[in-house]
């Protein structure tokens, strides 16, 4: 005797760092986060507060077919913070196959599996009832599938029928040919009291006798309703014996569990159809759009009736075949893909939306199911993003970033192609004394009407680019001789000849101009600026004011950088290096949340030397190694004595360059300091540059990852000054973004200065990023900042880089965050 198969159960194993936990999934819903209403409730302070929903989908009203749909998010429409991973891909919702694995956050993870109910520690694939042992069925786990043809299951059944019927725990009646009820069982009694008064009159005999002329034994089945109650009646005529045989079996409980699955399979597609991520469902024969949600039609502005008569074909912009090859890719490897691109409206425009696409099996047909979300804002946001990233604000030329990587193409082609490449790069001689005496925003207009007038004698394949305060710099791609390269460059002066009419004033610009040329010059990007600026520099040591091509004799470095050179190898002995340190303060609280340690270099016969340039000497010459692990170890024992003191912010920030990011030694460096100083990793942030992300991302990744494995918090600085990338908060774990001081210098005059920290702010706090604005020198940016709800600032004015003991007495005098003394506020403090 065969025991009835088991319906599959639904478990889900939770991962955490200190313990596993087991959940039996027997609800229709489950909400998944760190907040204490969720009905599962992770503690790790990495998952979202709202991270996931688990739903319980019944497919085509066999409960055997019931499966779990994850989706990111809760039913809101709003989204997690980290994402949702599953099998390692990332998606907006999926359905759950056994054995999946769902990753929320580092060290979190949920494990997915259906199990049969015998063997809970034993995997098994969905299966299907294929027979009934009658026998043995309980009412309390009835499962009646189809209806069964008395000819073809006669076989099975009738061992089972005509076993000990005193044992089979539903009622059971006999009655002969001829109407009389000869025998019923206990059960019978008991659930048809009013059988013997009825008789032949009860219902479950209606018709019973218009079988009869049949001589060959029957079985057939029906449903019957006793008063409030549901049965199937099993109906054996046995012609031998000339006795019909009946067995009841309740199926009361059976058709409320039916009736209640209905109405929440409704309240599902409710809650689908009202869900804000727009979703749709396609035949994958016919491509055609089978159903939808609400939302997905207010998205393409279509009604569901309108969007029902159409194919996939109708509503994606791109060819048939790149449609098909998309669908063979998923339909092959059965895996979700997720995507971006556009979807044409009803109107024909153009919807930015990422999507992601699974394949699912539903009533015998393959379907593809479509999640779609809006990502028309965001993209708005990535295209001013990168706009910023490649052009400069000011004039509109394009920036460094964008002239380098035409330059590596260009460089690229010549090789390929046999011709010449010239770079010319331009300063304007004395344009701090235009700023100094008239201003800066007559100087920057200067500056455009400069840009806007050499780039009219230009054609569209040169590529003028400004390089950075008054130096600009331009590509001439295809050079057949080099006396295009000096009347190119002839015409400019003689354009300059001529006073530019600034707001009433007549300015007259001198500059100087170095020219260098692949191949003679150098045969790649970087050897051709670097000999293009060295013959800058000379020009401007000569005289200035007239233009000069590279001459191989030119030493690539300057006599004073060279002098830096060998008076930077002892200014760590003589101890000429030294720190200074800047507040960074919470516009919210007006405490301090943490100081930025600056270094300077101060020798006793050149006095105090710009950074940037004995930077730069230090990462060509190696230099870097030593001095960024002492700086390292100088800033840890320094905040150290201040938190001795009681004094200390919540962190001390630490500047590395890109050179240092490729040390290998770098993390036992740090390692090696941290031990030796016995300092709190979270107590220091390191601040890198855009520029650290542009090679080797991988190493960089992997160096950044360990560093906050360790605790040590990621700050990305001047952001936006040329390498801005959405793709690299996406790679890098950063804890902060660092708002270039060139945004705030005119925030309070430029209406796309704003724009643009607005939009920089709005995206950190999406990716949960904090926000600090550096360079803030006046109360005006200081509004317009906290308007845009900034978090943190830094600049001249709060305060100026100070001394170790200036610091000290600063940060005695001033809140702190998470402090409880009383203070002054910000605005007094000012006064």
């Amino acid at each position: 005797m065969n025991s009835p198969t088991s319906k599959p159960r639904h478990l889900l194993i939770i991962e955490e760092p200190e313990q596993n936990t087991e959940i039996y999934l027997e609800n229709k819903v489950y909400t998944v986060g760190r907040h204490s209403q969720n009905d599962i409730v992770l503690y790790s302070q990495t998952v979202s507060r709202h991270h996931c929903t688990l739903l319980k989908v019944k497919y085509n009203q066999v409960e055997e077919q019931d499966v779990f749909w994850i989706i990111d998010g809760d039913l809101k429409g709003n989204r997690s913070t980290n994402g949702l991973i599953v099998n390692n891909k990332r998606c907006l919702s999926h359905e759950l196959k056994n054995e999946d694995i769902i990753t929320l956050a580092n060290h979190v993870s949920l494990k997915y599996y259906q199990i049969n109910h015998n063997h809970p520690n034993r995997k098994y694939p969905t299966i299907k009832i294929q027979n009934v042992d009658f026998l043995n069925l309980q009412e309390s786990s009835t499962t009646i599938v189809g209806t069964h043809d008395a000819q073809k299951n006669k076989t099975n059944l009738l061992p089972n029928l005509n076993y000990n019927v005193t044992s089979v725990p539903h009622p059971i009646i006999e009655v002969d040919y001829e109407g009389k009820i000869i025998y019923t069982n206990s059960i019978a009694k008991l659930k048809l009291p009013n059988l013997e008064k009825l008789d032949l009159n009860h219902p479950i005999f209606s018709d019973l006798f218009n079988n009869l002329t049949n001589p060959e034994e029957q079985f057939i089945t029906r449903e019957i309703t006793l008063d409030l109650d549901t049965y199937q009646e099993y109906i054996q005529y046995l012609p031998e014996e000339k006795i019909i045989r009946i067995y009841l079996f309740d199926l009361t409980k059976q058709k409320e569990t039916e009736s209640a699955l209905e109405e929440t399979e409704a309240k599902y597609q409710a809650i689908v159809r009202q869900i804000s991520e727009g979703i749709f469902l396609m035949d994958l024969n016919t491509r055609k759009i089978i159903d939808c949600n609400q939302a997905y039609c207010q998205l393409l502005n279509y009604s569901q009736e309108e969007l029902l008569t159409l194919t996939i074909y109708d509503i994606l912009p791109i060819d048939d075949e790149v449609i098909d090859s998309y669908i063979e890719t998923i339909t092959a490897k059965k895996q979700e893909l997720m995507i971006e691109g556009c979807h044409c409206s009803k109107n024909n425009q153009l919807i930015d939306v990422e999507v992601s696409i699974s394949l699912i099996q539903y009533a015998n047909k393959q379907i593809l199911c479509f999640a779609v979300r809006d990502i028309r804002q965001r993209k708005k946001t990535e295209k001013l993003l990168i706009k910023q990233a490649y052009y400069d604000a000011l004039t509109g030329l394009p920036n460094r970033v964008f002239f380098n990587q035409r330059l590596e193409q260009a460089i690229e082609n010549a090789h390929k192609f046999n011709h010449q490449v010239a770079v010319l790069f331009f300063d304007l001689d004395h344009f701090k004394k235009i700023n100094d005496s008239l201003g800066h925003n007559l100087g920057d207009k200067l500056l455009k009407t400069f840009a806007k007038k050499v780039s009219s004698l230009l054609t569209s394949y040169q590529t003028f680019a400004r390089w950075g305060g008054d130096e600009f710099i331009l590509l001439l791609p295809n050079v057949s001789d080099i006396k295009e390269v000096s009347d190119l460059a002839n015409k400019i002066f003689e354009l300059l000849e001529r006073p530019f009419k600034i707001e009433g004033q007549l300015l007259h610009i001198r500059m100087s101009i170095g020219i260098a040329c692949y191949p003679q010059d150098g045969k790649d990007r970087d050897t051709l600026l670097r000999n293009v600026d060295a013959v800058l520099y000379r020009i401007k040591e000569q005289g200035r004011n007239c233009y000069q091509f590279y001459n191989p004799k030119i030493n690539a470095q300057s006599s004073e950088l060279l002098t830096l050179e060998n008076l930077l190898y002892r200014a760590i002995e003589k101890e000429e290096l030294f720190l200074n340190y800047q507040p960074q303060v919470n516009l919210k609280t007006e405490k301090i949340m943490g100081i930025e340690s600056l270094l300077r270099w101060h020798n006793p016969e050149l006095g105090l030397i710009s950074t940037p340039k004995f930077i730069k000497i230090a990462e060509e010459t190696g230099l870097i190694t030593s001095i960024g692990k002492w700086v390292l170890e100088k800033a840890c024992y320094q905040y150290l004595e201040w938190e001795q003191m009681g004094i200390a912010p919540e962190y001390i920030a630490v500047n590395l360059s890109p050179r240092q990011l490729q040390q290998e030694n770098l993390l036992s460096n740090i390692e090696e300091i941290l031990n030796k100083t016995n300092l709190n990793p979270q107590c220091l942030a390191l601040e890198i540059t855009e520029s650290c992300l542009i090679e080797d991302t991988e190493t960089v990744s992997d160096v950044l990852l360990t560093l906050v494995d360790i605790g040590v918090n990621i700050t990305l600085d001047d952001f936006g000054t040329g390498y801005a990338s959405l793709a690299y908060l996406k790679k890098f774990p950063f804890h902060t973004l660092k708002i270039d001081r060139s945004f705030v210098k005119d925030i309070t005059e430029s209406r796309q200065n704003v724009a643009l920290v607005s939009a920089i702010i709005t995206l950190a706090q999406a990716l949960d990023l904090k926000v600090i604005a550096e360079g803030i020198e006046t109360e005006e940016q200081l509004e317009i900042l906290g308007d845009l709800n900034c978090e943190g600032i830094q600049g001249y004015y709060f305060s100026v880089p100070l001394g170790a003991h200036e610091a000290h007495d600063f940060l005695k005098s001033y809140p702190l965050e998470n402090s409880t003394r009383k203070f002054p506020t910000l605005a007094d403090y000012r006064e």
